[in-house]
């Protein structure tokens, strides 16, 4: 027996679009801990500071980029003093114009193990950011505490 199954065109574009920001979101987030464990620096660290690398998810701006802190951590906090954002394909992404953030997210790793801060804080378990499309379809990225990175669709 023969199946035919017409699918639209903007149908298979939403998917696309969420398929490959969901990966691009990933592929970041993944990067920013890859720079933290290697113990990339960018630059001199002040003394009594400690730096790493993380992803700040701007939900207005649909915008996704790694950026390197220096600042104070305790067992629960990382508060940054010092913070530069990068820019280029590697280091950030836009969403299509179709598609937007939930909300703002901040996961930021800090060698050696490396501790993972979300929204500054070391005491979340996890936060998911999710990619919208207009219709209310997600694909999400999840973050734990362990700096554990999976995807999640909705």
């Amino acid at each position: 027996m023969l199946s035919i199954v017409v699918v639209s065109a903007p149908t298979n574009r939403r998917e696309f679009l969420l398929s490959t920001s969901q990966e691009q979101l990933r592929t970041l987030i993944t990067r920013s801990r890859a720079l933290a464990i290697n113990s990339v620096t960018g630059g001199q660290i002040p003394a009594g500071q400690v730096c790493g690398y993380g992803t700040k998810i701007d939900a207005s701006k649909s915008t996704a980029t790694i950026y390197y802190a220096c600042g104070t951590a305790t067992q629960t906090n990382f508060t940054p003093v010092t913070t530069t954002y990068y820019s280029g394909t590697l280091n950030q992404i836009s969403l299509d114009k179709s598609l937007s953030f939930m909300q703002d997210a901040n996961i930021f790793f800090l060698p050696p193990g490396p501790a993972v801060y979300i929204n500054g804080s070391a005491g979340q378990s996890s936060v998911t950011a999710y990619v919208t499309a207009g219709n209310g379809e997600q694909r999400g990225v999840e973050v734990n505490s362990a700096g554990l990175i999976d995807l999640v669709m909705r």
